[in-house]
């Protein structure tokens, strides 16, 4: 069985992420926080609505004591509930897989955990998302801009990245939320001098700071370049202060028969001994948490021709389909 995943957006970057570059003041428009007592920057919201409770309680026995969801488990429930009031039925997430294609993006983000962070906390507080790029919130355009300067280029509301690259240049281009595109042109070799265009027109010039040949261009992204003092201050990222742990935050927790509020939810469990997950569904008419499991059979996210993985009472469990004719797993 081949397996496929389903995307969130149009343009998802997938490439290994580097590192930030410069970020220019600019306005934000990221939730109200708050800060626990462990340092970390929580999202001004109400008490938790996936059952469990304010504060460790005694569960029956082999049960393990009900715990608070982590600053990025309550960050993905409180965007996936958001999107299941406000969001538009051609998002993709608006469904059970949102909460693991949530954290799944956190687990693969590393330089620019803090922008991404700060992106979901925004699209949780959103009024509203994008006719067009229904998963995304125009409201939140300048946290989007400086996730996308931390990664290096344009992805968000339409954004797109392009390059290119022959003996003597390498070319960088990126078509963003702002409606403009920005272009840095450099010429290969040691300490290159390197051309910046909005709109197909210069802006300025500038050197890099290290060499570049044919084969390198690639190394680098638009905004990993030396344009961004003539970029910034155009594209007006937001400054993210987002303050991440140096040590990984424990996860909430919670026990089979449990209610919760958004289908897909899953936290840690334990039962018998034995840890696990225990997954939040609608079971016999009562939205609540399923049996612990210690092995889902499936991924939620897990797509192909001949099936999916669904949640059918709080267990992730593989539903065989036709193959169409011409429909294609990717």
């Amino acid at each position: 069985m081949r397996l496929a995943y389903r995307h969130a957006f149009p343009v998802l970057a997938t490439a290994a992420l580097l590192a930030c570059g410069p970020k220019d003041p600019g306005s934000t428009d990221t939730a109200t926080a708050g800060t626990t007592t462990d340092g970390t920057t929580t999202a001004a919201t109400t008490a938790p609505t996936d059952g469990t409770t304010t504060g460790p309680t005694t569960g029956p026995m082999n049960e393990p004591e009900h715990t608070r969801p982590s600053t990025e488990e309550q960050l993905c429930i409180d965007l996936c509930t958001n999107l299941s009031e406000r969001g538009s039925a051609d998002c993709s997430r608006t469904d059970y897989t949102c909460y693991e294609w949530c954290m799944v993006g956190f687990q693969f983000e590393e330089e620019c955990r803090a922008e991404m962070r700060a992106a979901r906390r925004c699209e949780a507080e959103a009024t509203a998302f994008d006719e067009v790029w229904a998963c995304e919130s125009p409201e939140c355009g300048s946290v989007y801009a400086a996730y996308d300067v931390c990664r290096g280029f344009c992805s968000h509301l339409g954004g797109n990245p392009s390059s290119g690259s022959s003996p003597n240049e390498c070319e960088y281009g990126s078509d963003c939320l702002d409606d403009r595109s920005y272009d840095m042109q450099c010429a290969t070799g040691d300490a290159p001098l390197c051309t910046c265009r909005i709109d197909g027109a210069e802006v300025g010039t500038c050197q890099l700071p290290f060499g570049l040949d044919s084969d390198a261009c690639s190394t680098i992204e638009l905004f990993d370049g030396c344009c961004n003092e003539f970029f910034l201050p155009v594209l007006q990222p937001a400054t993210i202060d987002e303050p991440i742990p140096g040590e990984p935050e424990a996860g909430g927790t919670a026990s089979p028969g449990d209610t919760c509020a958004l289908v897909g939810l899953h936290l840690a469990c334990e039962q018998d001994g034995v840890a696990g997950r225990t997954f939040c569904d609608d079971i016999d008419g009562s939205v609540r948490f399923g049996p612990c499991i210690a092995a889902p059979d499936c991924d939620l996210l897990a797509l192909a021709c001949d099936g999916s993985c669904q949640l059918i009472d709080g267990v992730p469990t593989w539903v065989t389909e036709d193959c169409m004719e011409g429909t294609s797993s990717g």
